[in-house]
Order: structure tokens, then C-alpha cells, then sequence
């Protein structure tokens, strides 16, 4: 039987007053030992009776009072471990409340105001704790649409689950997070109170937005190059036909200029495609080591001639700018494009200033752009004081054919075509823009360890020279096959011809004759590429040359590197006397 703690008092008082006080008195009255000459009678009988009974009794209440009192010391000690384990918990919730990297916050129920807030939650929302403490998330603005809050509260009152739902939280410097909100209904003293835990995944979004837009980049330049390659197929006929009648036949000024206008529209033609495939970074490159201030010095030149007068231009070269290993024509395309896009961005004047600088990368540095890595790396800076882009058009600019500029201004392939260079560079593009603000590009293209190359002679031969070798022409277009033919055989070459690149390995088997020349497009058919065919080629004929053609490169990597030195290439869309000067260099050389 348990007693509460009042009850156990009283009863250990009542019996201590019966031990002191009433059976003392009791036993001096019953005691006959004291009086030897008194005679037991029958009163004296029930009065031992009485008392030993009373005896019993107290006997009784005492053990039941000795029951008590162990069970009430049972009773505190165990609230005394309840408390001590309560508190252990406060505080082990506490410092994992405290020191969890993850922001967390518990408000009132009724009122929302900010019991308490940990360290992450402050970092997070750019508050101090004495400007949290006691406010509310809407009176510190920090929900972006209020109206959530309420959805929220509604949920939690259904004893919905509350996991990773996506808001948007405002900082106190008006910046926009996304976060991952979960709540927990929790108990504090008597209080109802929500639990917050927020994880920001800003940054995730950010890196996901572009890995989408890289891999869509992607598929169109595989798309672009793919169409690229075939448009540049039907432009060397074109270009090769109309050159040859050009040269070969007496025609009246009529047919002359119809000659010249297709002439004109093919050139145009192959500019653009030369745009896909440098997006596409399919391009031709023709890399070496390069001081890329001597690359901007030569572009400035033709610049201001293309931005015109009411621009300024400002050049600004740090000294002994580092080597990057590249190619100067697709290097001055950069700079042309980017230059061009400014101008079109201030059709008022303006300034426009393009910059070399050397930067240092470090693991922290590199993490602020997808793209970026440790090390060594040139800047190249070009930046205009023009109207800006707008925040929604920024994550869009690379794509092919997007373009701001109104119908006829441009072919949307400017900074596409920016891009692809730079890949193919093995660099990355920053942008920073403002609305009446102006735009900078930073380009960063690796420090090159490769030495400096010596300038070659680019004079160029007036006439060019035919021979009588055997050149094994190999075109999976036919119409293309016989325009090569048309071209050699005016030169004085004996041809062969095939059609893909297994047919041209059996005539190379059954041919006894000398075959000085591989002339071969690079991607073909039956499963043997232009690059298999030339390995075999040189193995079958050693000595001989090879020129590889095609609309666009393979990377010229891995074990095909031993055949760069022995192996010329000549890109579509090409003049019938640059092929001939091709075949004779190559042969010559």
C-alpha cells in the first residue's frame, strides 16, 4: 500500500507519540510487578489482554509505516533518476541541437516566435541570435511566399508528415535560398513548439541547372556536327565545281557573276558551318604554343575597324602573361565574336576592354565555378559598358541559335561558337552581366608547359605544282568521290579510287603497282574509319603518304599520336588548288 509523502509524515508522528507518551503510561498502570501485594484480578486479565493486543496493533502499523516509507524512498529516487536522466537528455539534445551542421529552429506553436536557433540556421539565414530570438519568420521576412507558412501550419495540424518539402527562404541580405523543410511537433516544459530542420540545397540545384544545360549543349553539338559534316560534303562540290568552271571555261559576264554569287553564298555557307563545328568542338585544331597577349594584339587591330568609331577600345596586357597551348585563328574568333557582341550591346557607344591576366587556382578557389579546377591558368577579359543581359536570358546565351538581337541581326551562334572554341581549349567561360550594367567574359584556358614555336613561312606558291604519282582517293560521297577525281587527274596524278575504307584496303592488297598517296575522309562506313584505313595503309605501304579530309576532326589522341608527324589534313570545305597544294607539300615533304 503506498501513502503519499503528508500521509507517511503523519503517521510516523502518531506512532512516535504512542511509543513516548501512551504506552509508558499504559504499562505503569498494568504493571503488577510493581506492587507485589496486589492480587491479579479478572480486570487486570483484560487489561493485559487490551495491552497486548494494543501492542499487536501498533506492531502492525509500524511495519505498515516501515512499508511505506521504504516505498516512498523508492518512489523519490526513482523521480530523482527520472529528473537526472531528463536532464542528461536536455543537454545531449542541446549540444546535437547546437553543434549540428544542419539549420535547425524551434518556434512556439501558437505564435511562431523563435525559441531557439542554432548556429547553421543563423549562418544560413545571415541573422545574429539576438535578432532572431523572440521574432517570427514572417516578421523577418524570411519566407519568400508567406502563403506557404499557412500551408504548412494547415498540414501540421492534420498530423500530416512534414519531410523535405522545397520552400524558398530570404536572407537578411535579400538573398533567395531553396531549402529542404521537414518539421517535428515537440514539447518543451508544458509548451507545444515546432522543431525546423532545414537543409539548403541552393548550391545542388545550381550545379544540377548546369550539368542539364552541359549535357543539352551536348546533344545539340553532336546534332550540329553531325549536320555540319554532311553540309560540308555538298559545299566542297559546290565550292569545287564552281571553281573548276571558273578556271577551266570562257564564259560571258553574265555567267561569270552567277559564278561568283554561288562562289559568295558557299562561302557564306561553310562560315557557318565552321560556327557549328566550332560549337560542337569538332572543329580542326591547329594547336601550338602561344602568347595569348600576342593573340589579342593581332585581333586588336582589325577590331576598331569592326566596333566602330563612337567605341573605345582599351587593352590591357599584365607582363609576361604565360604560354597556352592552342589555336590563334580560333583564339582571334574569340575575341572577334565577343568584340562583336559588345558593340551590338552599345549602340550608342560605349567602352569596351579586353584584358590578359595570370591566376592561381586553388581546391577552395575552384569550387566557385562548375567548370574550374586547381592550377595555373590564363584570363582573357573581355568586357563592354553596354545594356546588359537580363537574369532570365544569362543561363541561355551559349545555346546555338538563341539569340536577344532582333530578326536579321545575328544567327544566334556568336557565343555558341565561343564556347565550343573554348572547350575544345580545355578552358571554361564566366559571366558576369547587369541589366545597364554592361557584361565581362572571363575565359580561362590552362598555363602551357609545351615550348614556344618557331613562326613558319606563309608565303604562299603563285602556281601550284601537278606531278604523275598513283593517289588512292577514298569518299564515301560519290559526288564528292568524282569532284576529287576531276581535281587530281587535271594535275597530272594517276587515281584510284573506293568507296569505303574496306574496299580500299583490298585494292591496296591486290594493287602491284606503287601507291604514293592515302587520300581518305576520316569517318566512313563499314565499320573502318579514315584513321583505321591509314594505320593499315602505312603498315601495307611504308613510305607512302596519307592526307586524312573530312567536315570536321577526331581527337587526334591516345595511339594515333605516332601518325600526327607522317599525316596531313585538309578540311571541308576546301578550293580544288588548295587540295592540289595539299597533295603536293605532303607529297614533297
Amino acid at each position: 500500500m503506498l501513502f503519499s509523502l503528508g500521509g507517511g509524515i503523519a503517521l510516523a508522528v502518531s506512532a512516535l507519540w504512542w511509543v513516548l507518551v501512551f504506552r509508558p503510561l499504559v504499562l505503569r498502570r498494568t504493571d503488577t510487578s510493581r506492587h507485589p501485594a496486589t492480587q491479579l484480578t479478572p480486570a487486570n486479565d483484560a487489561a493485559m489482554a487490551a495491552r497486548a493486543d494494543l501492542e499487536r496493533r501498533v506492531e502492525d502499523r509500524t511495519r505498515e509505516l516501515s512499508e511505506a516509507n521504504r516505498h516512498l524512498k523508492a518512489e523519490i529516487a526513482e523521480r530523482e533518476l527520472a529528473q537526472q536522466a531528463m536532464r542528461q537528455s536536455e543537454e545531449r539534445f542541446a549540444r546535437a541541437f547546437h553543434g549540428s551542421p544542419v539549420a535547425m529552429g524551434i518556434t512556439r506553436y501558437e505564435d511562431g516566435r523563435f525559441i531557439d536557433a542554432n548556429e547553421s540556421l543563423l549562418v544560413l539565414l545571415q541573422y545574429q541570435r539576438e535578432e532572431v530570438i523572440g521574432q517570427t519568420a514572417i516578421g523577418l521576412g524570411v519566407w519568400v511566399n508567406p502563403a506557404e507558412r499557412v500551408q504548412l501550419l494547415e498540414r501540421i495540424r492534420r498530423d500530416e508528415d512534414v519531410r523535405d518539402g522545397e520552400f524558398q527562404f530570404r536572407t537578411k541580405l535579400g538573398e533567395i535560398r531553396t531549402v529542404l523543410l521537414s518539421v517535428e511537433r515537440i514539447e518543451l516544459g508544458d509548451e507545444p513548439c515546432l522543431l525546423f530542420i532545414t537543409h539548403d540545397i541552393t548550391g545542388r540545384l545550381s550545379l544540377e541547372a548546369q550539368l542539364r544545360h552541359a549535357q543539352k549543349l551536348e546533344a545539340v553539338g553532336q546534332l550540329a556536327a553531325g549536320v555540319a559534316h554532311d553540309f560540308n560534303n555538298i559545299l566542297t562540290v559546290i565550292q569545287g565545281h564552281t571553281s573548276l568552271l571558273a578556271t577551266t571555261g570562257a564564259h560571258d559576264s553574265k555567267a561569270r557573276n552567277s559564278l561568283n554569287q554561288i562562289t559568295s553564298a558557299a562561302d557564306r555557307a561553310a562560315n557557318l558551318t565552321r560556327q557549328l563545328l566550332a560549337f560542337s568542338r569538332k572543329q580542326v585544331m591547329q594547336p601550338t604554343s602561344l602568347d595569348l597577349t600576342e593573340v589579342v594584339s593581332t585581333a586588336a587591330k582589325m577590331l576598331q575597324r569592326l566596333i566602330g568609331e563612337n567605341i573605345s577600345m582599351h587593352l590591357n596586357y599584365a607582363p609576361q602573361v604565360a604560354r597556352v597551348y592552342g589555336d590563334a585563328g580560333m583564339l582571334e574568333q574569340i575575341i572577334i565574336n565577343l568584340a562583336v557582341n559588345a558593340r551590338d550591346a552599345m549602340p550608342r557607344g560605349g567602352r569596351l576592354t579586353i584584358s590578359t591576366s595570370v591566376e592561381q587556382f586553388g581546391l577552395q578557389q575552384s569550387r566557385r565555378h562548375a567548370e574550374a579546377r586547381p592550377g595555373d591558368f590564363v584570363c582573357l577579359s573581355v568586357g563592354d559598358s553596354g545594356t546588359g543581359i537580363a537574369p532570365a536570358d544569362l543561363p541561355r546565351i551559349f545555346e546555338p541559335f538563341f539569340t536577344t538581337k532582333e530578326v536579321g541581326k545575328g544567327t544566334g551562334l556568336g557565343l555558341a561558337t565561343v564556347y565550343g572554341i573554348v572547350k575544345q581549349h580545355q578552358g571554361w567561360i564566366e559571366v558576369a552581366s547587369e541589366l545597364g550594367g554592361g557584361t565581362t567574359f572571363r575565359i580561362y584556358l590552362p598555363v602551357s608547359s609545351v615550348p614556344a614555336t618557331p613562326p613558319s613561312d606563309t608565303s604562299l606558291v603563285p602556281k601550284v605544282r601537278g606531278g604523275r604519282e598513283v593517289i588512292l582517293v577514298v569518299e564515301d560521297e560519290e559526288d564528292l568521290r568524282a569532284l576529287v577525281q576531276d581535281i587530281l587527274r587535271l594535275y597530272g596524278y594517276k587515281i584510284l579510287q573506293a568507296a569505303n575504307g574496306r574496299d580500299a584496303l583490298e585494292l591496296v592488297r591486290s594493287y602491284e603497282g606503287p601507291i604514293d598517296l592515302l587520300l581518305t575522309d576520316m569517318v566512313m562506313p563499314e565499320d573502318v574509319t579514315g584513321w583505321e584505313l591509314a594505320e593499315e595503309f602505312k603498315e601495307l605501304r611504308p613510305g607512302s603518304k596519307v592526307i586524312l579530309t573530312s567536315g570536321y576532326s577526331m581527337e587526334l589522341t591516345g595511339d594515333k599520336a605516332k601518325l600526327m608527324e607522317e599525316i596531313n589534313f585538309v578540311p571541308k570545305p576546301y578550293q580544288p588548288y588548295k587540295l592540289a597544294k595539299a597533295v603536293r607539300e605532303c607529297l614533297d615533304s
